[in-house]
């Protein structure tokens, strides 16, 4: 019998079967160099694309909304919603957060808007018309002012909200403020004499008047810009406007809702920094 004789094996000197060599320590580092700049670069763009997806859904909800308001004004002749905390009560979910805004199941407050969108005037689920995407709260209200208040959205307190609108004393604009004050109680908020709706703001995203009233100090940004909120006007079309803090009537926009007075507003007020 004839025995083959072994030979030992160079396992060095054989060609690789794969076709290819592992990554050296100095390639691998260099690689997760690459992809964390990568990341670096892509991360505002991202962050950006997201933040512009949430204010152009919260624009979406303001302008069914403003449409809403129109057949809200129509069925009731022109007159505006006038009583305590309506601004806030006009529509939406029941308020976790407070008694005044529906926070007692015994005491449920009744949301008036609310028949015009399908939607039960009490209500604890649902509404989600109401609720802006970037409404992460403030100090005034957490987790948010959706699940607070039951709305995201602020209505414009001499359009929607008491007979009487408190004043800050300080403002340089206050006794004009006062005689809007005084001129809702005659009218009973009747919507005559608006001028021009394309610039009279109906309502915005929580902290909006924040941003435009002269010595507030309350800052709720949630949109990445300050002094920015998404508004809704009164002719129904809907803004990212930059608000200008003391200006109360500009190109842009205007506070007031009877045009006298808000002319008026031209020669009293004072542009202040946006805090």
């Amino acid at each position: 019998m004839i025995r083959a004789k072994l030979l030992p094996i160079n396992y060095a000197s054989q060609p690789s079967r794969c076709g290819f060599r592992a990554f050296t320590l100095i390639e691998l580092l260099v690689v997760i160099a690459i992809i964390a700049l990568l990341i670096a670069i892509l991360l505002p763009s991202l962050r950006a694309a997201r933040s512009l997806s949430r204010r152009t859904a919260c624009q979406t909800n303001l302008r069914q909304l403003a449409i809403t308001w129109q057949s809200y004004f129509d069925d009731y002749d022109g007159k505006f919603l006038k009583g305590v905390n309506q601004n806030v009560n006009y529509g939406g979910r029941q308020g976790l957060g407070e008694v005044a805004f529906g926070a007692d199941p015994n005491n449920p407050v009744r949301k008036p808007l609310n028949c015009y969108l399908q939607l039960e005037d009490i209500t604890t689920v649902g509404a989600d018309v109401f609720q802006c995407p970037s409404d992460d709260g403030s100090t005034q209200a957490q987790p948010s002012h959706f699940l607070h208040y039951g709305t995201s959205y602020l209505m414009n307190i001499f359009v929607v909200g008491p007979n009487q609108v408190s004043i800050n004393p300080f403002d340089p604009c206050g006794q004009t403020l006062f005689a809007a004050s005084q001129q809702l109680r005659v009218s009973h908020g009747v919507s005559s004499g608006l001028g021009d709706t394309s610039r009279l703001i109906l309502m915005g995203d929580w902290g909006w008047s924040n941003w435009m009233r002269a010595f507030d100090n309350v800052a709720i940004d949630w949109h990445d810009r300050s002094c920015s909120s998404n508004l809704a006007f009164f002719d129904g079309h809907v803004e990212f406007q930059t608000l200008t803090k003391g200006l109360y009537t500009t190109e842009d926009y205007v506070w007031l809702p009877f045009d006298d007075l808000a002319r008026d507003c031209v020669s009293c007020q004072l542009e202040q920094d946006c805090p």
